[in-house]
């Protein structure tokens, strides 16, 4: 048995190590409603423990369910409260065909897009019609009225009739049963492209519920971010990123978290740092090619982006066959293309003890090329997530620009989950972490055995330790 956790829910489920497979997840996959496209994002911590993220086909990480995950019978309140779709045909998850989709409704990196709100009071139902607005003059300039244009969801088609007067374009017959068979209700988002430029009648549509993007907190743009605020989305490497070196964000995460994205300065993946740049409009991340690059990332592999209150934005790429990268063997070895790159096992490192000793090498600390940041990595031990001790020594080679750390010192921790502050003080003259360090590691679920990268950066009156797991 193994423990899948996901938002306080803990599902206990059967796992074949000899088959490599987790199962028993019927009452899982019908409570968060999975369905195909659906991406799952399980993050081992140890201890036969996983930690789950869900994201919809549309890139943007889910909301979560409010009902009771113990309820055997699903009531009609649940089911209207959730608004889930409860079966999966795994049958039908043909990896290429999967990749194909989830790489278009995760924006697919295009720009020449547009999009419609659907409001119930702008839906001339009695007519069965839609004014599109002027956003759309693109596409309909090249339509007239009476032709026909096929809208693209997933692995279905509609045929919607174009009503053209002058300068307003509507779609007509056929857009009542499009609304309905693809589930749009008030509020939602469709994004639309063309599937080529060869064929502007044919568009690839993109839904985005109304649910799903619902804020869960006040937004404004000098607004404050709650204390452990995250929000995540996914992208698909595609064939010319290297060379291009830009990410388009997902619709909705572009809309409504532009004033976040602004604010991003930094990349972190692997534990190292890369200057990224966000242009609004029509919204996308760039400045990604040295990153790349350096992961040898290839065609159709993941990556999960997660921004918080800081002004970092944290990556973790996964493979096609859903393992995380090795990052240093990627960023040091040509690796045979085929080979699985798994960087954790059932079986976790752990150290027993009190509070141990650290010692590191001098390799273990790096001056990075930008002068003022420094970096080390280490495997806690026992005693360092025992919640009884203080936190680690702080290598001799990682030194503020004052010379010397000081009881004084205003540090912060930063992970993708969060900031933490945390306290200095010296044990035989030597540094190391204090106030804060326990509660840094209960609130990220660290074990014995982990190995984690420090990144220093320093600012005028504190400094940031930038942490991933390695």
């Amino acid at each position: 048995m193994i423990g899948l956790s996901c938002k306080h829910v803990l599902w206990c489920v059967d796992c074949d190590l000899k088959r490599n497979e987790i199962r028993s997840l019927n009452r899982f996959k019908r409570y968060y409603g999975l369905k195909i496209f659906n991406l799952v994002q399980l993050d081992y911590v140890g201890d036969d423990l996983f930690i789950i993220r869900l994201f919809k086909e549309t890139a943007f990480e889910s909301k979560y369910p409010t009902g009771r995950a113990n309820d055997v019978e699903w009531s009609k309140d649940w089911e209207t409260l959730n608004r889930a779709q409860y079966v999966i045909d795994t049958s039908t998850l043909e990896c290429e065909k999967a990749m194909a989709s989830i790489s278009f409704n995760a924006c697919a990196n295009r720009t020449d897009y547009a999009y419609l709100i659907f409001v119930e009071s702008k839906f001339d139902e009695g007519r069965g019609n839609m004014i599109l607005s002027p956003m759309w003059k693109d596409y309909y300039k090249h339509w007239e009225d009476g032709s026909l244009v096929v809208f693209k969801f997933l692995e279905k088609s509609w045929t919607i009739k174009i009503e053209k007067n002058s300068e307003v374009c509507s779609l007509g017959k056929g857009i009542v049963e499009f609304f309905r068979d693809a589930g749009i209700t008030d509020g939602d988002f469709l994004v639309a492209f063309r599937e080529t430029e060869e064929k502007p009648d044919c568009l690839r549509v993109c839904i985005y519920n109304n649910a799903d993007h619902g804020m869960d907190f006040v937004i404004g743009l000098t607004e404050p971010v709650p204390h452990k605020w995250t929000k995540s989305f996914f992208k698909i490497v595609y064939e010319d990123a290297y060379s291009r070196g830009l990410f388009m964000v997902p619709f909705m995460v572009n809309e409504f978290y532009m004033w976040k994205l602004k604010q991003i300065k930094l990349l972190s993946v692997g534990g190292l740092g890369w200057g990224v740049r966000y242009r609004p409009f029509p919204g996308y991340i760039y400045n990604l090619e040295e990153m790349l690059m350096y992961y040898k990332l290839k065609p159709k592999e993941t990556i999960i982006f997660t921004l918080n209150e800081t002004d970092v934005l944290y990556g973790r790429v996964y493979q096609c066959n859903g393992a995380e990268i090795d990052y240093q063997s990627r960023a040091k070895h040509e690796h045979d293309h085929n080979a699985d790159e798994w960087i954790w096992s059932f079986e976790e490192r752990t150290n027993s003890g009190g509070d141990e000793e650290q010692s590191f090498d001098d390799e273990m600390a790096v001056d990075d090329d930008a002068g003022n940041l420094l970096e080390f990595t280490t495997c806690l031990t026992g005693g360092n997530v025992d919640k009884k001790t203080h936190g680690l020594f702080i290598p001799q080679t990682i030194q503020p620009s004052c010379g010397v750390w000081k009881r004084t010192q205003k540090i912060k921790f930063i992970t993708e989950k969060g900031v933490w502050d945390i306290g200095i003080t010296n044990t035989e003259e030597r540094p190391r972490f204090s106030a804060g360090w326990n509660k840094f590691i209960r609130d990220n679920g660290y074990k014995a055995g982990q190995m984690l990268n420090f990144r220093l950066v320093e600012h005028d009156d504190y400094a940031d330790f930038i942490i991933s797991k390695v």
